[in-house]
C-alpha cells in the first residue's frame, strides 16, 4: 500500500465517519423537536384538564346533581325537620343542635375530600406523564451519545487498520535494528506509524514508519540514562 492510497482510504473513511455523525446529530435534533412538541402537547392538554375539574368544584355547589349539593339540600331539610320537631325550652335542645351542625359540617368535610382525592388523583397523573416524558428524554439522549460513540470507535479501529496495513507494507526495519538520523541514532525497540502533517512540516505524504529505542552513544551502546528517541523513517541515512 502506497502513502497515497492509504490518504484516499483514510479520507474516505473520514468523510464516510462525518456523514455519519452528521445523520446522526440530525436524527438527535429531529428528536428532540418531536419531544418539545410532545410537551407542549402534554402541558396544553393537563391545563385544560385542570381548569376543567376547577370549573367542576366551583359549580358543584350549584349542580343539582352533584353528591355536595345534595347533601347540603339534605342538611337544609335535616335541620328544618329537627326545628320544627324540638322545643327550644327542651334542656338538651342546644347540646342536640351543636351535634347536629357537627354531624353535618363532618358529612361536608368528607362530601369535599373525595373532591380532593379526584383534584390530588389528577395531580399525580399528570406528574407521572411529564416523569415518562423525562425518562424517554433521557433514554433518547443516553441512546444518541451511545451511538456517537459507537461511530467514533468504529471509525478509529478502521482508522488504525488502515495505517497498520501502511506500516506493515512499508517498513523496512525491525527491532534490534541500529538507525541513524542526522542527529542521533537508536537501537530499535518498537516502531509505530503516524502522521507527519503539522505546520512546521509541509510533507505531501503525511503518513510515515516510526522507529523508537534507545539512544546509542558515540561508541554504539545504549547511553547509560536509558533515555530514548524516535526517528522516522523517511529521516533514517543508516
Amino acid at each position: 500500500m502506497t502513502n497515497q492510497e492509504a490518504q484516499i482510504k483514510l479520507n474516505a473513511l473520514k468523510r464516510a465517519h462525518e456523514r455519519n455523525l452528521k445523520i446522526r446529530y440530525q436524527k438527535s435534533a429531529e428528536q428532540g423537536v418531536e419531544r418539545q412538541e410532545k410537551y407542549l402537547r402534554l402541558m396544553a392538554r393537563q391545563k385544560q384538564e385542570s381548569a376543567e375539574l376547577n370549573q367542576k368544584f366551583a359549580l358543584a355547589e350549584q349542580d343539582p346533581k352533584s353528591q355536595i349539593y345534595q347533601l347540603k339540600e339534605f342538611h337544609k331539610k335535616e335541620m328544618e325537620t329537627f326545628i320544627k320537631e324540638s322545643a327550644p325550652a327542651d334542656a338538651k335542645y342546644k347540646m342536640k343542635l351543636i351535634s347536629l351542625k357537627i354531624k353535618h359540617k363532618t358529612e361536608l368535610i368528607g362530601c369535599k375530600r373525595q373532591l380532593q382525592a379526584e383534584e390530588t388523583e389528577l395531580y399525580i397523573l399528570h406528574h407521572s406523564e411529564r416523569d415518562a416524558l423525562d425518562i424517554e428524554r433521557d433514554y433518547q439522549c443516553n441512546m444518541s451519545a451511545k451511538e456517537s460513540e459507537q461511530l467514533n470507535i468504529c471509525y478509529d479501529i478502521e482508522r488504525k487498520a488502515v495505517i497498520n496495513s501502511f506500516m506493515y507494507a512499508n517498513k523496512k526495519y525491525k527491532v534490534g535494528d541500529t538507525l541513524s538520523d542526522q542527529d542521533r541514532a537508536i537501537s530499535v525497540r518498537w516502531f509505530s506509524c503516524g502522521d507527519r502533517s503539522s505546520p512546521w512540516e509541509k510533507l505531501d505524504d503525511s503518513l510515515d514508519v516510526s522507529y523508537g529505542g534507545y539512544l546509542l552513544d558515540k561508541n554504539g551502546k545504549p547511553r547509560a540514562d536509558g533515555a530514548t528517541a524516535r526517528i522516522w523513517q523517511s529521516d533514517v541515512i543508516k
